[in-house]
């Protein structure tokens, strides 16, 4: 009786053991809901419990590993976060709430055939990024970012960026990197990107204190810079 007690308790342990590993290793999905405009109210950038599942508050739960916000799924601790946003959507930051701050590892997706949008709206800044973290955004459109002052019109990346297929158009800075700022000791992937129409007084597109960059099929087209890199520019 000893020996099959112990048995028993020793196939318990080897379960809970391969249950918690393998949800370490399993994505958790979080999905954005298409926003509406109700009595003239874009939900975009809604924060509250109304139904309705924003990229704000999205990246906020994932940020914190759990339920923030009752509107999205719940972030998780040490599993990959996947944001979902619907296809074809357009999503208009608010310059009340400013740009979106990610802090922790994150995947956000869209729709290879039908991108959806995120937008700046010629006011704000759309992702800060955080030092050490790592993010990959794909199939999605970033567009009309404006950083104001502040280096990186669409995203300031201090951590490990990703973005595969996707554009990221009309983005300004009256600094450096009109669409993406890179600062020291991050880095910058970019797989079949297409940068349009950027603005910036230095790199118009990219703006990277270090050369950490890796550029693959990246089309850039009538960027400008005031000063130094139409499209990108680079201090070693």
């Amino acid at each position: 009786t000893s020996i099959k007690s112990k048995k028993n308790l020793f196939s318990f342990f080897l379960l809970l053991s391969f249950l918690i590993h393998s949800r370490q290793g399993s994505a958790n999905d979080v999905f954005v809901d298409a926003p509406q405009i109700v009595g003239g109210i874009d939900s975009s950038d809604l924060i509250g419990n109304d139904g309705r599942c924003t990229l704000r508050e999205a990246i906020a739960n994932t940020n914190a590993d759990r339920q923030v916000h009752a509107d999205c799924e719940p972030g998780q601790v040490r599993v990959q976060d996947v944001i979902h946003v619907p296809a074809g959507t357009l999503h208009t930051l608010q310059r009340e709430q400013r740009a979106i701050t990610i802090e922790t590892p994150v995947t956000i997706v869209g729709d290879a055939q039908n991108p959806p949008s995120i937008s700046g709206n010629n006011l704000i800044r759309i992702f800060n990024i955080l030092i050490n973290t790592r993010v990959t955004i794909s199939d999605i459109l970033l567009i009309n970012g404006n950083a104001g002052n502040a280096n990186g019109g669409c995203i300031s990346n201090s951590g490990f960026l990703t973005i595969a297929r996707s554009a990221l158009n009309n983005c300004s800075s009256q600094e450096g990197g009109g669409a993406i700022y890179v600062d020291i000791d991050a880095t910058l992937t970019l797989e079949d990107i297409q940068m349009v129409g950027n603005l910036a007084n230095w790199g118009g597109a990219i703006y990277a204190v270090g050369i950490d960059l890796t550029l693959n099929d990246v089309q850039f087209n009538a960027n400008r810079a005031y000063e130094k890199g139409g499209a990108v520019y680079t201090i070693a």
